[in-house]
């Protein structure tokens, strides 16, 4: 339940792994649980399929690249 009030009040940060060395970019860390959180919904129908994942997986790669690169 954590996870959940953390992701609504828009500390996802605070859900990653503190020693962890690489910077996080912001939005992509919320895209990421934004997907893991649907992926995880108790009712199966509202749960995105395989191929929309992947889909989602694809971009949020493609934003953190852009990313990576303004860095």
């Amino acid at each position: 339940m954590q996870v959940f009030k953390k992701y609504n009040e828009g500390n996802v940060v605070d859900m990653v792994d503190p020693l962890m060395e690489e910077k996080v970019d912001t939005e992509v860390l919320y895209s990421m649980f934004t997907l893991a959180i649907q992926c995880a919904a108790p009712i199966r129908s509202e749960r995105p399929d395989m191929k929309v994942v992947v889909e989602h997986l694809w971009g949020i790669r493609a934003d953190y690249l852009k990313g990576v690169k303004k860095g």
